[in-house]
């Protein structure tokens, strides 16, 4: 997000109607508390016009309510929670829609395109997972669907062996992890063989797939991952075996 923000700013000169852009970088470290405290100190003390970001659900819902409060403009380019348009915050420009939309999709494009009728479910134990995957299920079990397993690791899990050791048979397995969880866990379906058994769905793209997870994993998960066992709602393309 950082460097697209940068490239963005690079070609309009960090230059606005004249005036000079100047970018201050925090890292909330993917914890709401510190997120909020770093939106504080960006509009209090550094007096900023607008925070871009940040990019979890969990950190993006408390930071849009400090910023309804405030009234300083908020932009999230990822998708954000439902919380915050249940709750219209006024100064949240949500850029990256809601993080049912991509899911929701894909739930109805398993069942009724691709002839899925039973799914596994696994993805981290936080907001943005259960986001992401709770929109999944919700539009497939609507459509007959049924969903024989759900297993949620704890954020920031690296060994994911007992969870794939258990995974139930089913047509597909639907998940989504960001960063190092990605990586982990996309190395280990695939050393667990279960590419041959199960396609991967993910239900969401982002981070899952993201450049810095797929350049992690070993050569023969990429490889066999990509064009053979792994579907990914993609705006506008959907890569698959």
């Amino acid at each position: 997000m950082v460097k697209a923000a940068q490239l963005a700013f690079e070609e309009a000169g960090y230059l606005v109607a004249g005036k000079k852009i100047e970018i201050i970088v925090e890292d909330d470290a993917s914890k709401a508390e510190v997120a909020i405290d770093k939106a504080r100190k960006l509009v209090e003390q550094d007096k900023v016009a607008l925070i871009i970001g940040p990019t979890s659900g969990g950190n993006q819902m408390a930071v849009s309510s400090y910023m309804a409060k405030v009234g300083v403009i908020n932009i999230h380019t990822n998708p954000s929670p439902v919380g915050v348009f249940m709750q219209k915050h006024p100064w949240t420009i949500q850029a990256g829609g809601a993080e049912p939309q991509l899911p929701t999709s894909m739930g109805r494009y398993a069942y009724e395109q691709l002839g899925y009728k039973k799914v596994t479910i696994i993805t981290a134990d936080w907001a943005p997972g259960h986001g992401f995957l709770d929109a999944f299920m919700k539009t497939f079990k609507k459509l007959g669907g049924e969903v024989v397993q759900e297993q949620y690791p704890a954020y920031g899990s690296a060994d994911f062996g007992s969870y794939l050791a258990a995974m139930k048979d089913a047509d597909a397995c639907v998940s989504w992890f960001e960063g190092a969880m990605a990586t982990n866990f996309l190395s280990q379906y695939e050393e667990f063989g279960l590419g041959k058994k199960m396609p991967l769905i993910g239900a969401f793209h982002g981070t899952f797939i993201a450049p810095t997870a797929v350049k992690n994993l070993p050569a023969k998960a990429a490889e066999s991952m990509i064009g053979e066992w792994l579907l990914l709602p993609i705006p506008q393309c959907l890569i698959s075996g």
